[in-house]
């Protein structure tokens, strides 16, 4: 409880589940269906599912107080034979009516476990499914009803129409890695990995002594307001800015500006060319300036006199470039820029040399 947000957890009978999760505004409204099953999180190892509401041993809490200002929760559950053990931990800010929670999975045992389909955040909702809206993709898009989300979910919103509440859901799991589930059971939340029957399954194998720990996922609800936006412009963006540790505010020059060849051009780049497009990018400010696909091609097509953007023996073509890429790169680098060059090493041609020197390098589709 941080004056904002409190949510109530209970370890009693050697199980873990949140009894109440309320947002602390004048409503003081209830945010978890107290009266559905809670399982808390849900986590395989070894082809089994653990879950909160599984009976564990050695059931221990730990607080402290962050630097910041902050309280951090930990809950240890150990499994009953001793395998391994769980740690759940649950950060609340000093200024921010929002809950980070991690999942850490530490092996005691003396075999390797296998550890996949992770939900961090396996909660029931007190919204229902009927008189809300999910929305996906950093909550820009309109979700209606059950909601399965991929990759392009590190934010989603659940909003009530008809009440004017909601929560934020984050995920930081990195990339395709990451899952959102929103009223697919009941108004039940999962948030984490994705899983084994998924396209991109998450799998970790832990050795004996280590521990592998999820990336964060975190809530934060919000009412009185029917602009499901306004939780992303203040409570998720000083959320982001203070506390997330967002790699780009920790090096002293952020990301350079970069031009591509690609769009518009595809394959159809020169000499003359990219000479024009340098100038150009130059005067814009551009800090990096990167040439694609069409620079290259394959020693029997430079043989015979062909113009083919082939790929595999990735020379330059003599006649798009006909005094090789060094000069265009040095006229590049006098406009101050630092340039680049696209390769595709997994992908050759019928033509090049490695495909003809060694054909059992090449894996073929089923077509």
């Amino acid at each position: 409880d941080n004056g904002l947000v409190r949510r109530v957890l209970s370890t009693a009978n050697g199980r873990l589940a949140t009894t109440s999760y309320r947002f602390l505004d004048k409503s003081n409204r209830e945010y978890l269906n107290t009266r559905a099953r809670v399982s808390e999180f849900a986590v395989m190892i070894n082809d089994c599912f653990y879950r909160g509401n599984n009976t564990w041993k050695d059931v221990a809490t730990t607080t402290r107080t962050l630097a910041n200002g902050g309280r951090q929760t930990t809950v240890t559950l150990t499994e009953p034979t001793g395998v391994f053990q769980l740690a759940l931990t649950y950060t609340l800010y000093p200024d921010l009516p929002l809950i980070r929670k991690t999942l850490a999975v530490t092996n005691l045992g003396t075999g390797d476990l296998k550890v996949e389909a992770v939900n961090v955040e396996d909660i029931p909702l007190s919204i229902g499914c009927t008189s809300s809206v999910t929305f996906r993709q950093y909550g820009r898009y309109r979700a209606q009803g059950p909601y399965d989300g991929d990759w392009n979910d590190p934010l989603v919103i659940i909003h009530n129409q008809s009440a004017l509440n909601g929560i934020a859901v984050g995920n930081e799991t990195p990339g395709v890695l990451k899952h959102t589930k929103t009223f697919q059971n009941g108004n039940v939340l999962h948030v984490g990995t994705t899983f084994p029957d998924q396209p991109y399954p998450f799998r970790t194998w832990l050795a004996a002594g280590r521990t592998w720990t999820s990336d964060a996922v975190f809530t934060a609800p919000y009412d009185q307001t029917n602009n499901p936006q306004k939780v992303v412009n203040t409570t998720v963006q000083t959320y982001w800015r203070r506390y997330m540790g967002t790699r780009i505010e920790q090096i002293p020059h952020k990301p350079m500006f970069v031009y591509n060849t690609w769009i518009p051009f595809l394959k159809n780049v020169n000499e003359k060319l990219i000479h024009e497009l340098a100038d150009a990018a130059a005067d814009c400010g551009v800090e990096e300036f990167v040439i694609d696909d069409g620079w290259q091609s394959n020693l029997a097509d430079l043989k015979a006199g062909r113009s083919q953007p082939t790929r595999g023996d990735w020379l330059v073509d003599t006649k798009k470039f006909p005094k090789g890429l060094k000069p265009v790169f040095d006229h590049i680098k006098a406009k101050g820029m630092k340039p680049g060059l696209w390769f595709s090493l997994a992908f050759s041609d019928t033509t090049s040399e490695p495909y003809i020197k060694h054909p059992e390098w090449v894996v073929h589709g089923a077509d």
